[in-house]
């Protein structure tokens, strides 16, 4: 029988495996998102084009996971760094400049599943 100790240590020792390995991103949809909601500092991305849909946002630098926005992500809004757009096996679908904010292109839209923002 494992003891609580011993849940609370493998708990946090799969959180630090998680977060060394990238971050899963997680956040509320709002009622209606633009791209003037996006934190500044920080990389938005958006399920609806123009900036609108439900958001999340990757917290600094960093590759993340986008969790309930895999595979929906239509546009993009980035402060001072570039950000990669990358499948489920880390091939590169998309590429996003610092201080833009865009639709994704046919080819890239819905396809990201990670976003890497680059430093």
């Amino acid at each position: 029988m494992i003891g609580n100790k011993t849940r609370r240590l493998m708990a946090s020792g799969a959180a630090a495996l998680l977060l060394a390995a990238g971050g899963v991103l997680a956040g509320a949809a709002p009622a209606s998102a633009a791209y003037s909601d996006c934190p500044h500092g920080r990389a938005c991305f958006f399920s609806d084009w123009n900036g609108t849909g439900s958001w999340g946002s990757a917290p600094g630098c960093g590759t993340y996971y986008l969790g309930q926005w895999a595979g929906t992500v239509s546009s993009i809004k980035t402060h001072g760094n570039a950000i990669r757009l990358l499948d489920g096996k880390n091939n590169s679908v998309g590429y996003v400049p610092a201080w833009t904010s865009t639709n994704l292109s046919a080819a890239e839209n819905d396809k990201a599943q990670w976003i890497w923002v680059i430093c």
